[in-house]
């Protein structure tokens, strides 16, 4: 299973940083999507609507964007996005962990663009991942210039081999 992690959650503290061959513990969302990291969920997977959950052998999802009528979508295959966070976010605390074995870990950096009246905004395409088998606990930043594009460390993606339950 393939999950992206925010950089913040490996730097906030509160848990070691991801190492390969390690267990990793994580509360998952997934978010239907059609985007270059948009993976197949696993099939045949049970949803749970009071909860909002997609369930497969070891693995719970909250489903951000679930539809009205997600039994639709169950029979088929679901592509999307899974994110893993340490802190919770918008997942609900209710929301099991999903244990892990961690077999690969990639930092992903993006490059960014100023903008104007908007801020810095990421570049569609110029992600790159580059494979570790450790994470940092601190992300490269730099120093955005105005008139310059910057690239930065934006998180990881991990390869989690679940255990099936």
């Amino acid at each position: 299973m393939t999950v992206d992690i925010d950089n913040l959650d490996i730097e906030d503290g509160a848990t070691p940083p991801p190492v390969v061959g390690l267990k990793a513990a994580l509360k998952l969302s997934f978010r239907t999507a059609d985007e270059p990291y948009a993976r197949p969920f696993p099939r045949n997977p049970t949803w749970a609507p009071d909860r909002r959950t997609l369930e497969s052998g070891g693995t719970v999802v909250y489903w951000i964007n679930a539809p009205q009528d997600p039994e639709v979508l169950l029979t088929g295959d679901i592509r999307g996005v899974l994110s893993g966070t340490l802190l919770g976010g918008s997942t609900p605390n209710e929301i099991p962990l999903t244990i892990g074995l961690v077999i690969g870990i990639k930092i992903r950096s993006q490059t960014y663009q100023e903008v104007e009246g908007q801020g810095w905004e990421p570049i569609e395409g110029s992600d790159i991942l580059r494979a570790v088998t450790r994470s940092p606990r601190w992300f490269y930043r730099g120093e955005m210039r105005s008139g310059y594009t910057h690239r930065m460390d934006v998180g990881l993606v991990l390869d989690i081999a679940v255990d099936r339950q």
